[in-house]
């Protein structure tokens, strides 16, 4: 008799052992965040483009690849038919709100609607996925400026340098002009015609820009870059063809569109004229500065889906 009763007291205490660990693992929703940005991007041949999301639980079909059935970008005049190639955990332990998040990785894959020299613009855009069960979860991701072509190489021009000019502004950390160093791979005068990216959030101003020696960019602010040094504009008697000099960099102001963002990657297009034919010169999607992702630094952009489970 005793020993029956141990059998149940054991038993009893493993049924309750279970119970609290299946009661905490069930949840009746889960919160999905985002984190608005502006994707400036050139996407090349089986290259992806990556989307942070943060999850209240690592335990749900919804970070399951195999069960989404199809997702696609939409924005309020435009949509296009996508597929995730993976969904990877990059971190464990992302707080917000005093809530424990899981950061993934949500790596969209464009290989089946590839169009090749086509520009994709979309703002405020969402990526829908689409699940077997027929839910489907709304990410607001931002503003996407895609240029869909491949990257061939130059034998008149080439870039040896390429690095950005920051300010601190109110503690963040901003583009504010972009200081570039060509090479001229031929025995004849280049002019450049026009420097420009694929969003519609910044303007690279060539004509305001400054030609610098390296050591006169590093040891000055931005502000006072442009107000001791005189422009191109002032320099050229047609500041529509600049002369390239491999001497100096290039040091070009961005024009915001609307007020200051925290652009820190995009395509540079470089259009020139060599013997009297006009071409352009890409450079792909370059990083100017890491971006740390603070989420209770950066409420402002932040966006919440919740997803309810059904009961059964």
């Amino acid at each position: 008799m005793k020993r029956l009763f141990i059998i149940i007291l054991v038993a009893y205490g493993i049924f309750s052992f279970l119970m609290i660990v299946f009661s905490k693992e069930q949840v009746n929703q889960i919160i999905i965040l985002t984190q608005k940005q502006i994707y400036s991007r050139l996407i090349t041949d089986n290259e992806t483009l990556d989307i942070n999301i943060f999850v209240s639980s690592n335990k749900s079909f919804i970070l399951d690849k195999s069960l989404i059935s199809y997702a696609k970008l939409k924005s309020e005049n435009e949509e296009l038919s996508v597929d995730i190639k993976k969904i990877e955990l990059v971190d464990k332990d992302i707080s917000y709100k005093q809530q424990n998040y899981y950061q993934y990785l949500i790596k969209i894959d464009f290989s089946d609607t590839l169009i090749s020299n086509y520009t994709l613009n979309m703002f405020d855009c969402l990526l829908e996925i689409t699940y077997q069960n027929n839910d489907s979860i709304n990410l607001e991701i931002g503003d996407l400026s895609l240029d869909f072509q491949s990257i061939t190489g130059s034998n008149h021009i080439d870039f040896t340098h390429l690095f950005g000019v920051t300010e601190i502004i109110e503690q963040k950390n901003y583009l504010m002009a972009i200081a570039l160093k060509l090479d001229n791979l031929s025995n004849q005068n280049i002019f450049l015609k026009n420097i420009y990216t694929n969003t519609n959030h910044i303007n690279i101003n060539t004509f305001d820009g400054v030609l610098l020696k390296e050591d006169e960019i590093r040891s000055q602010s931005f502000f006072v870059m442009f107000k001791d040094f005189d422009n191109i504009k002032n320099i050229y008697s047609d500041p529509k063809e600049i002369l390239l000099n491999d001497d100096f960099y290039l040091v070009l102001p961005l024009e915001y569109s609307f007020n200051l963002k925290q652009i820190n990657r995009f395509p540079i297009f470089i259009e020139y004229i060599y013997n009297n034919q006009e071409y352009c010169y890409v450079i792909d999607d370059y990083i100017f500065f890491s971006e740390r992702i603070i989420l209770n630094e950066d409420d402002e952009r932040i966006r919440e889906f919740i997803y309810q489970y059904q009961e059964s």
